[in-house]
């Protein structure tokens, strides 16, 4: 993304949104994670996938094709640049996780405190 702050600003509002919703949300993790692949933060993101992969699991949510490339790029990107140490434990993390903590990281990854709820 050309404009991190706007970025930021907009998965920020999505999360607070659906923190207040009460509404676990796979996409908008994958969405996060592929945003901090893109900036190389690939632990990061890898803990986000982790975590959505589990929603994604609980929900029984089909991915379309297209969303799926998408993660599969992503999990790819976070693979090659991760020793398999560090990919298979923050993976296991993320996939560990319920909404509350995956969201919470999201919103430390992306710079703010964690909002009350």
């Amino acid at each position: 993304m050309g404009d991190y702050a706007a970025a930021r600003a907009r998965y920020l509002d999505a999360l607070a949104l659906a923190r207040a919703l009460g509404r676990p949300d796979d996409l908008l993790l994958e969405d996060v994670a592929e945003f901090f692949a893109s900036l190389e933060r690939y632990e990061q993101a890898t803990e986000l996938l982790g975590a959505a992969d589990a929603i994604t699991t609980r929900t029984r949510r089909q991915a379309s094709v297209a969303r799926q490339s998408r993660v599969d790029a992503s999990l790819a990107a976070c693979r090659t640049h991760q020793s398999d140490q560090t990919f298979a434990l923050a993976y296991g993390r993320g996939h560990a996780a319920d909404w509350a903590w995956a969201s919470d990281r999201a919103w430390e990854y992306l710079g703010m405190d964690s909002p009350a709820r």
